[in-house]
């Protein structure tokens, strides 16, 4: 990319076994293998993290649920400390009423003993015994006064008996609140250990989903290792291709699995074809390749172009010089200057009707995949490709725009 040095030719045939064929299917099998880990793995993080947070929400849960049975238990004791004290003040008035009801049968007695004297002897001189009277209206007197403290003795003893009604009535309602409080605080209990137990196991959920999550890192990690070794081996039967050793139609077989994944991760649209005759005129399918310019790897592109879409990709700065990195940063440059030269979307809509005829078309191919070689601003520079072409050095371009429209052109017939 962006320099000026014809590639690998393109055009060595030689036949070699299906070796390629068969690491191309398994390489297929392992990347459908690790997506549907992986999306496997996103499921159960998911499904990790809604369970903690129904642990949150249940421990918060409980702590209300212990706040609330605290307070209950306080006033069930506050009620219940009411209670004794209403027994003990009506233990109190029964026994007043007791004594007063003592005094007064003794009082009744007494007097009925002696006005039943009177009515026997009908004696004055027997008033010195009633009541101790001197005389009849000493008597009057004194029974007078009896009356009105037996009237006394019986309003009081009214008042005392609406009060014991008032208590006994005021204790029944002690008494039911209590039975509410105790079978609210019961609820609660039953309640708390409820959530206790959905803790407990969603605890134990907790536990199992990190053990598979751990398993399935690690099985993840034995299907990356397995794709680096499948990988290397492409990377090996790439390098005969250079060495003269694999066909065309054997390169274009081990580069497809490889090339397609990298354009499914950009969002598909890119043609594969088109993506692996880039890299069969720019690097020969060799990853450790270093143009003059500093291009890098399968793709040929250069660090400084590299850095933004690294980081708009979020690969590290020594992605370039992995290989699957490399392809993908190459592919979203291409991907970038066919829709900067052909408009929104072009990308999506390459087909090889625009290589028709290699390398003498003004369409935004020719132009983007000279942008690829030169820069896009050496293509608008001279205000098209043919102004391009005509400079000392254009014919390079020209030829380069031709090889890989052949190549795409040849590929197409070849894809899946």
């Amino acid at each position: 990319m962006h320099r000026l040095w014809p590639g690998v030719c393109a055009a060595m045939l030689l036949a070699v076994g299906p070796l390629a064929t068969a690491h191309a299917a398994s390489l297929q099998q392992l990347e459908q293998q690790q997506h549907q880990t992986s999306q496997q793995l996103n499921a159960e993080q998911s499904q990790l993290k809604a369970t903690q947070n129904s642990i949150l929400a249940t421990q918060s849960r409980i702590q209300q649920i212990n706040q609330q049975v605290a307070q209950d238990r306080s006033r069930v004791a506050a009620i219940d400390g009411e209670i004794q004290a209403t027994q003990a003040q009506l233990t109190t008035t029964q026994n007043e009423i007791t004594s007063i009801n003592r005094h007064l049968h003794y009082e009744a007695s007494l007097l009925t003993a002696q006005v039943r004297l009177m009515e026997e002897h009908g004696a004055v001189g027997y008033l010195d015994v009633i009541l101790g009277a001197k005389s009849f209206s000493d008597f009057l007197s004194r029974l007078y006064m009896l009356s009105q403290v037996a009237t006394m003795a019986t309003n009081l003893v009214n008042q005392i008996k609406a009060q014991d009604a008032l208590m006994h009535q005021k204790q029944a309602q002690l008494v039911t609140q209590k039975n509410h409080l105790v079978a609210l605080q019961q609820q609660a209990v039953a309640a708390t250990n409820a959530e206790q137990a959905a803790a407990a196991s969603a605890g134990a959920l907790v536990i199992s989903l990190h053990s598979q999550e751990q398993q399935q890192a690690t099985y993840i990690g034995q299907l990356k290792s397995q794709l680096t070794s499948i990988v290397n081996q492409i990377q090996a039967l790439l390098a005969q291709y250079t060495g003269g050793y694999l066909s065309q139609h054997q390169l274009f077989t081990a580069l497809y699995p490889l090339v397609q994944s990298a354009t499914t991760q950009l969002g598909g649209g890119l043609p594969p074809a088109l993506v692996i005759g880039v890299i069969t005129e720019e690097s020969g399918g060799n990853q450790h390749a270093v143009s003059p310019a500093g291009a890098v790897g399968l793709m040929q592109v250069e660090p400084g172009t590299a850095a933004p879409i690294e980081a708009e990709l979020g690969l590290p700065p020594s992605a370039l010089y992995n290989a699957e990195d490399n392809l993908l940063i190459g592919c979203f440059e291409l991907r970038y200057l066919l829709d900067y030269f052909g408009g929104p979307g072009a990308s999506a809509n390459v087909s090889p009707s625009l290589a028709v005829p290699p390398g003498n078309s003004s369409t935004y191919l020719s132009e983007a995949l000279a942008g690829y070689n030169a820069g896009p601003g050496s293509v608008k520079a001279y205000g098209s490709l043919a102004g391009l072409f005509a400079q000392s050095w254009g014919a390079s371009v020209q030829q380069y725009v031709a090889n890989i429209e052949a190549l795409y052109l040849q590929y197409s017939q070849w894809a899946p």
